[in-house]
This record gives C-alpha cells, structure tokens and sequence, in this order.
C-alpha cells in the first residue's frame, strides 16, 4: 500500500513540476532582416501611391501608427499647390480632404529639406528591436524632378524633426474641404 501511494505521489509530482516548466523566448534571428525588408517595402508603397496618383507629385509625407495614440494620415502635395489629405485615426480630420497650398509655403519646404541635406539622408533610420514607434515616410522631388523617399521609425536625424514641423505646421495653416469622410 505504501508502495503505491509513494508511486502516486511520485507521479503527481512529476505531473505537477513539467506544469510548472519556464516558458523561453527566443529573439528571431531574422528580425533585423524582417524589419529593414517591411521599411523598404513602406518606402516602395509610398513612391508608387504618390506616383500612380499623379506624375507631377512634389512631397508625400506620412505617419504611421504605433501602439498608442499616434496621428495616423498621408499628404500628398503636387507641384501645382494641390493636396489631398487622408486622416486615418488619432487627427482632427478624419477622410479625405483637399486643398491648395500657396507655393510660399511648399517654397519653405523645398527650401527646409535642402537645409537639412534631406537629399543626401538614408532611405531608412530604423532598429527592429524597438516596435513601439510610428513610422514617418516622407518622399520629396528634387529640382531634378528624382524623388527622394526617407522613412524614419528610430533615431533618424535631428533634421528630419525640423522638416516634421515645417509639414505639420503647414498642414495646419490650410483650409481643408473634405471629399469623403471616413464611412
């Protein structure tokens, strides 16, 4: 009798340790590669919706989403002063809007990505390691008519921010007219 209950305890125990077994997590080896292959594919996204849309596509800037609250849109300006806006989530204007934008202000933005060498910059500052930050793309036509597509998750240079501002301050002067809420 005693024999069978010390089986049986010797079993429960046995049960009750593999339970109790320590889940391991493993890194991806492939995650830096995974990574830098979904923001080229963001960047090559990019360059094909802005010019699908139009072929004479002067900026697309774009943020994008993040575990959080991040404003989520994309802006698409042409070199005639037309814009289309499309808020996603976490913006004053959700849908699509449009407007024109006066060509002082789109000559500042020209004129803020070639203070910051914007076309000289990586076309991605990225660390797959860190998963928790909006990704902002933002493609410029040089005077050459070449397009210049930057896409900017972690640590992208100082400058970037400067020319950030610069867009959302002239986002922000325009008078939308919305085309298509978001329904």
């Amino acid at each position: 009798m005693t024999k069978s209950i010390t089986i049986v305890a010797i079993l429960l125990l046995s049960v009750v340790a593999c339970k109790q077994k320590k889940e391991t997590t493993t890194v991806d080896p492939n995650a830096e590669a995974i990574a830098l292959a979904e923001a080229k594919a963001a960047i090559a996204k990019a360059e094909e919706a802005a010019l699908q849309a139009d072929r004479d596509t002067l900026l697309f800037y774009q943020r994008g989403a993040c575990f959080g609250m991040c404003p989520i849109f994309d802006l698409v300006v042409y070199e005639s002063g037309r814009a289309v806006y499309l808020g996603k989530n976490y913006v004053d204007r959700i849908g699509v809007y449009q407007t024109t934008i006066d060509p002082t202000a789109l000559q500042k933005i020209r004129t803020t990505a070639d203070a910051i060498g914007y076309f000289g910059l990586q076309e991605s500052y990225d660390n797959p390691h860190v998963t928790d930050l909006p990704t902002t793309v933002t493609m410029i036509a040089s005077g050459e008519g070449k397009l210049k597509t930057v896409a900017n998750r972690y640590k992208g240079p100082a400058g970037l921010r400067t020319l950030y501002e610069e867009l959302d301050k002239m986002v922000e002067a325009q008078d939308w007219k919305l085309i298509q809420s978001k329904n």
